[in-house]
């Protein structure tokens, strides 16, 4: 197996990681009054939803970093593996809310495909990066950038600053750039230091276990002490920064398997699932919640497949 070769059934691996997370974050939901230990399972999969969107936004700033096309072609192709399958899928879903809610209009359809209060948000934020990094690829102003948005999610965590009013003025935290400017800039980085990159798959066991076990630690003091656990808490800086690192020890120890194919494959498909998973996710939430069972909540994101 060639290096690049490697990297890309690495990405693969990245990728089936991240969009497990994905259908974690969406499978949280429980009865009212359900048991501690079904509300420690729910904390459980809302932490390992936190993995998913960062490390889809530095996988493709990796790759939009290696990108070659010419800005015409470049989305001409994503007009048929972007656009197309993403406005299918998500005017079916919109129907399916609204024939059942009401609500339908024009607006609130375009809205829906945007991500406003809905997980279509990543494909809207992807699509900013794309435009707003065509002609950014000095070092130093990608990482002023990420200092940028370093700020964004702290001021967003904390209730202050320009960047919450620009959350207020959004209505939504999710649809402001900012906040995920980090993750895109990160990967625009590595792909820049190509060798380092590459050794970069090789984390050392010692930092591996160090982000995995703070990953844990994190998620036990905020479970401890009853706080938020999302993108954009308080402390969420910290947290996201040790899951990339947490998600890429696990890649490497992923790659390591000898049977591996089939998260190459969820790899190759993640954006397919990360459509096509909305479809089923009330009904898998909505039937085990029948169950205060968290040994059920625990099994939703298996479900899913």
């Amino acid at each position: 197996m060639d290096s690049k070769e490697k990297r890309n059934n690495y990405i693969y691996i990245l990728k089936a990681l991240a969009i497990f997370s994905v259908i974690c974050a969406h499978a949280t939901p429980l009865a009212e009054g359900s048991s501690k230990w079904n509300m420690l399972s729910a904390q459980v999969l809302d932490y390992l939803g936190t993995f998913g969107v960062p490390v889809f936004f530095c996988i493709f700033g990796y790759l939009f970093g290696g990108n070659t096309r010419t800005w015409r072609a470049f989305w001409k192709r994503k007009a048929t593996t972007l656009f197309l399958p993403w406005i299918c899928c998500e005017t079916l879903l919109w129907f399916y809310v609204v024939l059942r809610k009401g609500g339908i209009s024009v607006s609130a359809w375009l809205l829906f495909l945007l991500g406003y209060h809905h997980t279509t948000y990543y494909l809207t934020i992807l699509v900013v990066f794309y435009v707003l990094y065509w002609k950014i690829h000095k070092p130093g102003a990608i990482r002023v950038l990420n200092v940028i948005s370093v700020i964004s999610m702290l001021e967003t965590g904390w209730n202050v600053g320009i960047f919450h009013r620009v959350n207020t003025v959004l209505d939504s935290y999710y649809l402001n750039p900012f906040n995920w400017m980090l993750f895109f800039g990160i990967g625009l980085l590595i792909r820049q230091k190509a060798q380092e990159a590459e050794r970069s798959i090789r984390w050392s066991n010692s930092l591996g276990i160090l982000c995995v076990c703070g990953s844990i630690v994190y998620f036990s003091v905020h479970a401890y002490f009853g706080l938020e656990m999302y993108y954009f808490s308080r402390y969420a800086v910290i947290g996201n920064l040790l899951n990339l690192g947490t998600a890429a020890y696990l890649g490497q120890i992923l790659m390591n398997l000898k049977k591996k194919e089939l998260l190459f494959k969820i790899g190759d498909w993640s954006f397919a699932v990360y459509l096509l998973h909305q479809f089923v996710a009330g009904l898998v939430v909505a039937v085990t919640n029948h169950w205060d069972c968290f040994v059920l909540t625990l099994c939703r994101p298996g479900s899913y497949w």
